[in-house]
């Protein structure tokens, strides 16, 4: 679980309205927040950071096999629940 991070240059979003989840691809960092029923944000903090350890694991030139660096689009398959994301 991510904690006290924010999105500083977000790029690209994308609303998961059927887990009820937000995606923010962010300069360093892919965010997720977690929505009501309504698809209306819980708070303002990030609950899940994709592709490392926290918010602010990686960064530019600190790209490894297992983490994201610089992510732009986003895209739900909705019927294998999977995200992809172009690194």
């Amino acid at each position: 679980m991510a904690t006290g991070s924010d999105s500083r240059n977000p790029i690209n979003v994308l609303v998961d309205t059927a887990s009820h989840r937000l995606f923010v691809s962010d300069f360093n960092s892919n965010l997720v927040y977690n929505l009501d029923t309504s698809n209306t944000l819980v708070d303002r903090h990030d609950d899940n950071v994709i592709g490392q350890g926290f918010a602010t694991a990686a960064g530019p030139g600190q790209v490894q096999s297992t983490s994201v660096t610089r992510p732009q689009g986003l895209a739900m398959d909705l019927a294998t629940n999977r995200l992809f994301v172009s690194d």
